[in-house]
């Protein structure tokens, strides 16, 4: 019910409960409930246990190829290339065009 709270407001799933006699399962309060809140606790529970059961349905992690702790910004205020950028940083071109937010 928290997760339906947080989706769809306290007052909303007060209202469901005191509309099914004050039942306080998830499931027979969703009749009650938005579409919105119906939707987002199944979502929820299924990503929950994909999260905790993944590698039984063989889904791993995708290693990124760089981590935040090995990046940095640099403010540049006027036309560089990526290769002069490559040159200072000794960062491959293909690795600061990936990077490059523009």
């Amino acid at each position: 019910l928290v997760m339906a709270a947080y989706n769809a407001g306290p007052g909303v799933v007060r209202n469901a409960i005191a509309r099914a006699n004050g039942e306080t399962n998830f499931w027979k309060l969703y009749e009650y409930l938005p579409e919105a809140a119906q939707n987002y606790v199944p979502a929820f529970i299924a990503a929950t246990y994909v999260l905790q059961n993944a590698s039984a349905h063989n889904i791993f992690a995708i290693r990124p190829m760089i981590s935040f702790d090995q990046i940095n910004t640099i403010d540049i205020t006027e036309p560089v290339s990526f290769q002069e950028i490559s040159a200072v940083t000794e960062v491959s071109c293909d690795i600061i065009r990936f990077l490059n937010p523009s």
